[in-house]
């Protein structure tokens, strides 16, 4: 004991030492520490201005310690250290071989959970109701049913659950039985009333709060929909997935899985349960529910459905959330075209033989072979060049393609707004290197041979020549509060620009 506490005097008097010696700002674990201990920054630390660290002073077990910037330490004793919710992080220690945990809060290293639990888990509720939403699952031993829910500094639950799962104001929970695991849900409000009791099958939450769906049984067309804990529909559907304003739910029949639409408010039948697919456009748009619905499982079965109507008929073979359609003929080939997603009128027809998504819009082609692509520009809904290159790249205001050549590939540069080409195919390289409202192009040839280009708006400029057509070129240049640069800082920035292109 007494060398230990020598131990960690003398660790207090490196600290000491490498605050006084380095001050404040220019604090580092390296510097106050040195080589001898091993380190690394408690991430996310991002409710600690000053800085925390896990700290080992050898490589055995229990040697891990939390060190805070402004000298606070805990004695190390801990085998593992991990960030989890805003200012807890779950710490444990060996004890005979034996992994225990706890929950040590970051601030005021008080252990608020002593490391005597077989697991604690974070998870995070994302609830809008609660102050704090991060949780813990702690487990006590290794058996069925020893799970307890702590939240905000307190159990909320016996250890007698055999899973926990907070879920905005609930919280589902299971028990192991003789029939199996079965599922219920309590509140997490003052009290934690119990809201499902343990006697379903499964509960799972949708993705909308407050909603989810639960089976009495394991079988099929078993579920129900529930909103908090009242049942919304009977127990027949074997899928129900809750949208912004509807419901899509699904029913297994002996030969597939069907899918219809019902009303989120009213829970009225919107389409019959009868399509073989009903996907959302987008996924990660909460608010436009708007689905690619297919007709029976062929060919070309798919169409747009959106505000209880079929924008489209079921004559596409895909959809894609941009607008772009394919169709397919009987012998197997696929034509591809697109649809405005806001109009649904058709912006290029089913007759393209490839339309490959690049930056600012897509490559189109109707026939194979080399030199066959021209680029169509998403943002003004046109076709830009002719169907003669290999390769299209959007850059800003330009347009860099590729062409195919006896000599290999070739590049050229054209003008976004009206198509002209700017500089002819004749480089074997073009490299860019982007500001805010000016890009440079550092382009070679094959004989090595490098020029220097910059386009500004829908301008092309070149310093082929000399230096000072460079300079003046970048006192163009705009900073984000679009005031000019002076001839000085024109230069500094100048040379900056070339440094940068010559290391490419």
């Amino acid at each position: 004991m007494k060398a230990k506490y020598l131990i960690l005097m003398l660790i207090g008097a490196i600290l000491l030492y490498g605050t006084a010696v380095y001050g404040e700002e220019a604090f580092s674990p390296e510097k106050a520490y040195g080589s001898y201990y091993s380190y690394e920054r408690l991430d996310p630390a991002d409710n600690l201005d000053k800085g925390c660290y896990i700290v080992s002073n050898s490589n055995e077990i229990n040697s891990k310690a939390l060190f805070l910037k402004d000298m606070q330490m805990t004695g190390f004793k801990y085998n593992s250290i991990k960030k989890a919710g805003k200012k807890y992080a779950v710490v444990s220690r060996i004890n005979d071989g034996v992994e225990s945990f706890g929950l040590l809060n970051i601030e005021s290293f008080e252990e608020i959970l002593p490391t005597e639990y077989s697991a604690v888990e974070y998870g995070d509720s994302a609830s809008p109701y609660e102050i704090d939403t991060s949780y813990y699952v702690v487990s006590k031993g290794t058996g069925d049913n020893n799970k307890a829910l702590f939240a905000q500094g307190a159990f909320v639950t016996d250890f007698e659950y055999n899973s926990i799962a907070k879920n905005g104001y609930t919280t589902i929970v299971s028990k192991k039985t003789e029939n199996g695991i079965k599922y219920g849900m309590i509140s997490n409000g003052a009290g934690n009333d119990i809201l499902l009791p343990l006697e379903y099958a499964s509960i799972e939450p949708c993705n909308e709060l407050f909603y989810y769906v639960a089976a009495k049984d394991n079988k099929d067309n078993g579920k129900a929909l529930f909103r908090a804990e009242k049942p919304l529909t009977d127990y027949i559907y074997d899928s129900i997935d809750v949208n912004s304003t509807t419901v899509v739910v699904g029913q297994k029949t002996e030969k597939e899985m069907l899918y219809g639409l019902l009303d989120k408010d009213t829970l009225a039948q919107v389409l019959p349960v009868e399509y073989f697919r009903i996907d959302k456009c987008d996924e990660n748009n909460d608010i436009k529910d708007e689905y690619v619905i297919a007709k029976g499982n062929g060919i070309n079965n798919n169409a747009i459905y959106k505000d209880n109507e079929f924008k489209t008929g079921f004559i596409y073979d895909t959809i894609d959330k941009y607008g772009r359609v394919s169709y397919k003929t009987e012998a197997g080939k696929v034509y591809y075209g697109l649809i405005d997603m806001n109009d649904y009128k058709i912006i290029l027809p089913e007759e393209y033989t490839s339309m490959e998504a690049v930056e600012g819009g897509y490559m189109l082609s109707r026939t194979g072979g080399e030199n066959s692509k021209a680029f169509y520009d998403y943002s003004d809904k046109k076709i830009l060049t002719d169907h003669i290159y290999e390769s299209c790249e959007k850059h800003g205001t330009v347009l860099l393609v590729g062409r195919k050549t006896e000599a290999g590939m070739l590049y050229g540069l054209i003008r976004c707004s009206d198509g002209v080409q700017l500089l002819p195919i004749e480089y074997t390289s073009m490299e860019f290197d982007g500001t805010l409202y000016h890009r440079f192009c550092k382009a070679v040839k094959a004989d090595g041979s490098e020029y220097y280009y910059i386009f500004d708006e829908n301008e092309v400029m070149t310093n082929a020549a000399s230096d000072e057509g460079f300079e003046s070129l970048v006192e163009r240049y705009k900073d984000e509060d679009s005031a000019r640069y002076s001839k000085e800082e024109s230069e500094s920035r100048a040379s900056e620009i070339r440094a940068e292109m010559e290391a490419m």
